[in-house]
């Protein structure tokens, strides 16, 4: 029905408002260039046991767009949103670090983003996942944070080196009393 294409959304430095990177998120283009979200896409491609294969692939249009970035002689750190269920896979680490070092592409200019809601149920396998990750160089977020169960218990135990506030939590707290 379509073709996998990264649409970046900028992460700016607030401190200078200097693009500093962005997030590759996954839309569908279609034969019209219609840009659809990725849901249907996806729901279909774990119905038929290729999310790991899809998750790998769009990684591989983004690495593609960072060699182009780097060629122009930009050097963007770029967050990549990973399924649960593909980031418990056992080979999941070292075939993201592989794929990542076979371009020339430093993984520190890689964060592997979790969401919250979709975190592995498994606290052994989740561990083990981000610490091989943070060990092979990748930087670690936890995306829409508030949204699930995730404690501070539990992000003092996992390496994430970034929080991603969901827009819930932040506009409840601007009106609920301490």
């Amino acid at each position: 029905p379509g073709k996998l294409s990264p649409v970046y959304q900028p992460k700016f430095d607030s401190s200078t408002g200097e693009i500093v990177g962005g997030e590759a998120l996954m839309r569908i283009k279609t034969s019209d260039g219609t840009l659809l979200p990725p849901f249907e896409h996806l729901e279909r491609v774990t119905g038929e046991g290729r999310l790991a294969a899809e998750t790998l692939a769009f990684l591989d249009l983004i690495l593609a767009d960072m060699k182009m970035f780097r060629a122009a002689g930009h050097f963007p750190v770029v967050s990549v949103n990973v399924p649960a269920p593909v980031a418990e896979e056992a080979g999941f680490p070292s075939t993201f670090a592989a794929k990542v070092r076979a371009c020339g592409i430093s993984p520190s200019q890689i964060t592997v983003e979790l969401t919250e809601s979709a975190l592995p149920k498994e606290l052994a396998v989740l561990v083990e996942v981000l610490t091989r990750l943070r060990m092979a160089g990748f930087g670690l977020a936890l995306d829409d944070f508030g949204t699930g169960m995730a404690n501070f218990d539990l992000l003092r135990t996992l390496p994430f080196h970034e929080l991603k506030i969901d827009r819930s939590l932040a506009q409840a707290a601007e009106h609920d009393a301490l």
